[in-house]
């Protein structure tokens, strides 16, 4: 895995995992989430590592539900079409994933490739 790549999830999980009540240690630290957008929009395949990774590295699943309701929300929406069999060979073998799918709303994904995701994923949040 790039460097780059372990990097900013661990930005991700270390920013999100702040609480509210400790909005002094959050804003000491940069906002991922709009390198991540850019990523998800831009790179689909790096993305798509990128929302992987951090899902594995979270172990306390203490970021996982920003990571559905955004990046990994829109990549399903905006690149669904093109990488949904990446997506359910994954979600075959990752039990972390079909959980976050759980946390996933239809948004504006292709209809076809709604129904798929709702076949893979886990109970729903």
């Amino acid at each position: 895995m790039p460097d780059y790549i372990e990097r900013l999830s661990r930005d991700w999980i270390d920013y999100f995992s702040i609480s509210d009540k400790d909005e002094i240690k959050k804003n000491k630290h940069y906002n991922p989430f709009e390198i991540y957008d850019l990523i998800v929009r831009n790179d689909p395949l790096t993305g798509w590592r990128l929302i992987v990774n951090t899902i594995n590295k979270d172990t306390q699943k203490k970021s996982l539900r920003m990571l559905a309701a955004g990046p990994l929300e829109d990549f399903i929406s905006i690149h669904g079409i093109n990488f949904i069999e990446l997506i359910e060979d994954e979600a075959r073998i990752n039990s972390e994933l079909r959980w976050i799918l759980g946390g996933v709303w239809k948004g504006s994904a292709n209809d076809e490739i709604w129904h798929r995701i709702e076949r893979i994923r886990g109970d729903t949040w």
